[in-house]
């Protein structure tokens, strides 16, 4: 899993709950810097879960379909504290996309990866 938040407290939560699930998790705190992650492990990402709104580069959508372009494959979850009418419809209707608004709890959180990848994938 790529996770991707630019807020540490929620990226460093986020994280925590997930490896207890057993997931692995690479951390990046914006779009570049998981463009850089992302140059380095895509072979071994299934699924990126990126905060919508971030203050630098790129949108978390910006990032997922740069990142789909290279891996269709790839399973997107985005997070947000504002609403879900952010998300472009054309986007959020793409198989493989959720929506998680924030803020979350750890459940909802490992629920929705579980959704994502698949139902032989982690604990719950």
């Amino acid at each position: 899993i790529l996770l991707v938040e630019d807020e540490a407290s929620v990226r460093n939560f986020a994280t925590a709950v997930l490896q207890r699930y057993g997931y692995r998790v690479l951390q990046a705190g914006s779009g570049a810097d998981a463009l850089e992650v992302w140059k380095w492990h895509s072979q071994k990402i299934a699924l990126l879960v990126t905060d919508l709104v971030m203050p630098e580069d790129m949108t978390g959508v910006e990032l997922a379909e740069k990142l789909q372009t290279e891996k269709p494959s790839l399973k997107v979850i985005v997070t947000s504290g504002y609403s879900g009418d952010l998300l472009e419809q054309s986007f959020a209707a793409r198989p493989g996309v959720q929506f998680l608004p924030k803020p979350y709890p750890p459940r909802a959180l490992a629920q929705a990866v579980r959704d994502a990848l698949g139902r032989s994938a982690g604990k719950i």
